[in-house]
C-alpha cells in the first residue's frame, strides 16, 4: 500500500494518466490531489471525471476549484430576471478573476454536459476537503 501526492494538474489529462501509469497506482494505494485540477490545460473536466471514478483519491481544494465552484454554480442557473438581478459586482469580479486565471477550458467542457451531469461535477467539487490529516509512521502531517 503506497501513498502518492500530486498537485496542479490544471487540466493536463494525458499527463495525469501517464503519471498514474508510471506510478502504477493500485486500488489499495492512496492518491492525494493537492488542488488545482481545473483550468488552463485542455481537459480539466475530463480530468475531474476521472477523479470521480477513483475511490482511492482524496482531493484537497485549491484556489482554482474554489473559483470554479462558485462561478459554475452561478453559470448553471437558468437565465431569468431574478437570476440576472443576483449578478452583483462581487459575482462579476469573481467571474472576471476566474477568467483571468484560465477558466475557458473548464467552462468549454462543462457547458457540453446536461444539467444533471453539470450538477454531478458541482457536487463533486463541493466534496473536496480543505485539509487532510495523515499519519506517516509515528508522525502526523497536515496536508492543505
Amino acid at each position: 500500500m503506497a501513498t502518492y501526492v500530486i498537485s496542479d494538474i490544471h487540466g493536463e489529462y494525458h499527463k495525469f494518466i501517464a503519471l498514474l501509469q508510471k506510478i502504477d497506482l493500485k486500488d489499495e494505494d492512496t492518491l492525494y490531489i493537492l488542488g488545482d485540477v481545473l483550468d488552463r490545460g485542455p481537459h480539466p473536466i475530463k480530468t475531474l471525471l476521472k477523479l470521480m471514478e477513483m475511490p482511492n483519491v482524496i482531493c484537497i481544494v485549491g484556489n482554482h476549484e474554489l473559483m470554479a465552484l462558485e462561478c459554475l454554480k452561478f453559470l448553471s442557473k437558468e437565465i431569468t430576471e431574478e437570476n440576472v438581478d443576483r449578478l452583483d459586482r462581487e459575482m462579476v469580479e469573481n467571474l472576471a478573476n476566474w477568467q483571468y486565471n484560465g477558466s475557458k477550458p473548464t467552462i468549454d467542457e462543462f457547458r457540453a454536459f446536461s444539467p444533471d451531469r453539470r450538477q454531478d461535477v458541482i457536487d463533486f467539487l463541493g466534496e473536496f476537503v480543505i485539509y487532510e490529516e495523515v499519519t506517516v509512521g509515528t508522525s502526523i502531517a497536515v496536508i492543505n
